[in-house]
């Protein structure tokens, strides 16, 4: 199953998500588990469920510690992005060692086209001022015996590394 096909995102957002293919078998396998990964969480903060099971498949240990953290945020502010959201600058990067392999993805997020729709009254308000600022994912990935899980997930504000 690929969650980036079976996850339901609302009518009112789009998820812009700019991939290109590496040319490197793994890393495009990388790109296409993050992709997955981008579209179970924006389910999550669309269905306001920081226990969403589609995303919760995909992580373990840190890694879902952090996006249910993430996704809380959305939960206590009683709000959801609606607009587009353009995510972007995909790198991927495999690193083996004895018996196992760790992978990062890092990648750029852009809600500078959103607005934020008050889930209790239907209205929508302007994003916070730090909406204009992308934020920079890190997806650090563990593989092993052929098993690949997300273990970490890092999203901070962009600066340089996120200029357009």
């Amino acid at each position: 199953m690929n969650p980036s096909t079976s996850a339901s995102i609302p009518g009112d957002l789009t998820l812009d998500v700019v991939l290109t293919s590496t040319g490197n078998a793994a890393e495009d396998a990388l790109l296409s588990n993050t992709k997955s990964l981008i579209y179970a969480y924006e389910q999550a903060v669309a269905r306001a469920n920081p226990n969403d099971s589609l995303y919760q498949s995909m992580v373990s240990g840190p890694a879902s510690v952090s996006i249910e953290s993430e996704i809380q945020g959305f939960v206590k502010a009683g709000q959801r992005p609606v607009g587009v959201i353009r995510f972007y600058a995909f790198d991927a990067a495999v690193h083996a060692y004895s018996g196992f392999s760790a992978a990062d993805v890092t990648f750029c997020e852009d809600n500078s086209r959103t607005e934020m729709l008050v889930t209790s009254s239907g209205a929508t308000t302007a994003p916070p001022t730090s909406a204009s600022t992308p934020s920079y994912w890190d997806v650090g990935y563990l593989t092993r015996n052929g098993k690949s899980s997300i273990q970490s997930v890092v999203i901070r504000p962009g600066g340089s590394a996120c200029t357009q």
